[in-house]
């Protein structure tokens, strides 16, 4: 994902933000602003209930990380090794531990075309057209069986499941229902899934069972 060179630089530069556990996105911003990136780490800042990210604009990864201390993005490195050895890594962006610094682990994945819940117009038909075979009940199963998780269960975007029963048949479904499952990754919802290259992909698989 990123040759030596930049990994330096990008190493550098992060502790030079010295980035804390605790730093929430306003914090994080204000020291992007006191600590200018070189300038081709042209990116934005993104963030979620457990997460926060800078997404590259021109190159193909985001580096995410766990607020508050937890471990949400580092599981999510173990859950991608697991899924390769279960021959079910086509179905997650490649995810691995990029380094660690003043008790916050750096996670460098890679980043999807579009989330599903951004896919619109032209798009829209595009993904239909792939999925046009696929009936509604084998849909609405499949959005059953990834929901059978505990804590956050979601609407599952309906046309990017059928895309994944499309291109990647029942069987290969079935299997990666059944790691979802097994690894209670919950809150799949519009932005946690979408597609690289007009593939189906889970982009944020850690799930969320903090308690509020």
């Amino acid at each position: 994902m990123i040759d030596a060179k930049m990994a330096h630089e990008l190493k550098t530069w992060l502790m030079q933000l010295d980035i804390s556990p605790n730093d929430c996105w306003e914090n994080v911003e204000c020291k992007v602003v006191d600590n200018p990136y070189p300038q081709h780490f042209n990116f934005h800042i993104s963030d979620g209930a457990s997460k926060i990210c800078f997404v590259f604009h021109d190159k193909d990864f985001v580096l995410k990380w766990s607020t508050e201390g937890e471990g949400e993005a580092m599981q999510e490195v173990y859950f991608y090794e697991e899924a390769k050895i279960a021959n079910l890594a086509k179905f997650f962006p490649g995810t691995e531990h990029f380094f660690s610094h003043n008790g916050v682990d750096f996670v460098m994945q890679e980043k999807v075309t579009i989330q599903a819940g951004d896919v619109w117009g032209d798009m829209v038909v595009k993904y239909q057209k792939i999925a046009k075979t696929v009936p509604p009940r084998m849909v609405d199963k499949v959005q059953k069986d990834l929901n059978k998780v505990s804590g956050y269960t979601r609407h599952i975007n309906t046309l990017w499941i059928a895309c994944l029963l499309s291109l990647y048949g029942k069987k290969a479904t079935k299997a990666l229902c059944k790691f979802v499952q097994e690894h209670d990754i919950n809150d799949l919802h519009g932005s946690n899934v979408g597609f690289k290259n007009d593939r189906p992909i889970i982009l944020d698989f850690s799930g969320y069972h903090r308690q509020d």
